[in-house]
C-alpha cells in the first residue's frame, strides 16, 4: 500500500509500506493461531505489521551489523554492500526481503512472488553472505494494532496497491512516484509536482 498525497504523518508521507501480515479478527480475537513476534519469542502480536520501502538511512548494513550485540560481525559474516532501510518507527530486530525462495522450517514467510520476509537469524545469515540475492535489510517495523489500519484505510490516508519483485529490488525505482502515477488514486498525474503539502496547493 502508498500513503495518499494527504498523508502528512512525517512517518509515512509519501512512503510506500508492504505488508507482510494482516490479522484476521474474529469477534475481537485473532483468527490466526501463528502470529509474528518482534524480536521472536512464542506469543504473536495481532494487528498488521509493514515494512516501508523508501526511507534510506545513509548507513551500510556492514557498519551497523559490527555494532549490533545479538547479530555481528564476530557471528555473522557481512559480504553484502547494502543500505540499511528504516523499515517503520517501531523497533524491532534486523529484517530482510530477498529473491530466495521461503524455507519455512526457518520461520520465513513468501510476501510476494519472488520475494521472501526473514526476521529468523539463521536464516538472515546467508543473505548476508551474500548467497541469497537480491536483497533489502530494515532496521524497525511499520506496526498497527487490531483494527487501527482498518480505519486509516477507510478515511483514505492509505491507497492499497500491487508491486512487483522486479520494482521492491530495483534501486532507481521512485516506488511511491510509480504507484501514485501509475493507476492510482492521482493516474496520469506527475507526482513530481505535487507538493510536499498538497493542502497548500
Amino acid at each position: 500500500m502508498y500513503a495518499a498525497p494527504s498523508l502528512s504523518d512525517p512517518n509515512f508521507a509519501r512512503s510506500v509500506v508492504l505488508m507482510v501480515q494482516h490479522t484476521q479478527m474474529v469477534n475481537g480475537d485473532a483468527a490466526e493461531p501463528e502470529l509474528w513476534t518482534p524480536g521472536g519469542g512464542a506469543d504473536g502480536v495481532p494487528g498488521a505489521l509493514g515494512l516501508t520501502l523508501n526511507r534510506g538511512s545513509g548507513a551500510r548494513v556492514a557498519d551497523v551489523l559490527a555494532e549490533a550485540e545479538d547479530l555481528n560481525a564476530e557471528t555473522v559474516a557481512c559480504r553484502v554492500d547494502a543500505e540499511l532501510f528504516h523499515g517503520g518507527p517501531c523497533e524491532g530486530p534486523l529484517m530482510v526481503l530477498h529473491g530466495g525462495v521461503a524455507n519455512p522450517a526457518r520461520d520465513e514467510t513468501r510476501v510476494l512472488e519472488g520475494v521472501t520476509f526473514s526476521s529468523d537469524r539463521d536464516a538472515i545469515r546467508p543473505v548476508l553472505a551474500g548467497a541469497v540475492r537480491p536483497a533489502r535489510f530494515f532496521a524497525g517495523y511499520a506496526g498497527w494494532g487490531p483494527g487501527q489500519l482498518e480505519v486509516e484505510l477507510e478515511s483514505g490516508a492509505w491507497v492499497v496497491g500491487t508491486l512487483e519483485a522486479e520494482m521492491l529490488f530495483d534501486p532507481g525505482v521512485d516506488l511511491w512516484a510509480r504507484l501514485l502515477g501509475g493507476g492510482g488514486v492521482l493516474d496520469g498525474v506527475n507526482p513530481e509536482i505535487l507538493p510536499k503539502d498538497p493542502s497548500h496547493n
